[in-house]
């Protein structure tokens, strides 16, 4: 008799403990499980995106110094020719450049040639 009553109260138990196993129940588990993997998902997806939207960010800003730095360069050169061009105007800037460069003298002026063999 005491043995009938423990196996009834073991067919009560596993009744009470497959009806926690609802099927319906466990759907409700999946989908949230489902559901916390495609976020993760997302957010994977997401981080990713933005990480290559900041290297691409940096890229950029690299390639903006270099061409200020071009730039300033350009500028400096362009005044350098701007200077240049303003002592081309000057008649003694453009003699001394033909005395110096092509050998010229003026009239009545007598050259001086030097050679360099000893």
């Amino acid at each position: 008799m005491a043995e009938i009553k423990k196996q009834q109260e073991n067919i009560e138990r596993s009744k009470s403990f497959s009806s926690s196993r609802d099927p319906r129940k466990r759907q409700g588990t999946r989908q949230i499980k489902w559901f916390r993997i495609a976020i993760i998902i997302i957010m994977v997806i997401s981080c990713w995106h933005l990480g290559k939207q900041q290297m691409l960010k940096n890229d950029l800003a690299e390639d903006i110094t270099q061409a200020q730095q071009r730039l300033d360069e350009v500028k400096a050169h362009n005044e350098a020719l701007k200077a240049e061009n303003e002592k081309l105007m000057d008649d003694s800037y453009i003699e001394k450049l033909a005395r110096e460069n092509l050998g010229m003298t003026k009239q009545g002026e007598m050259p001086y040639i030097y050679s360099q063999d000893k």
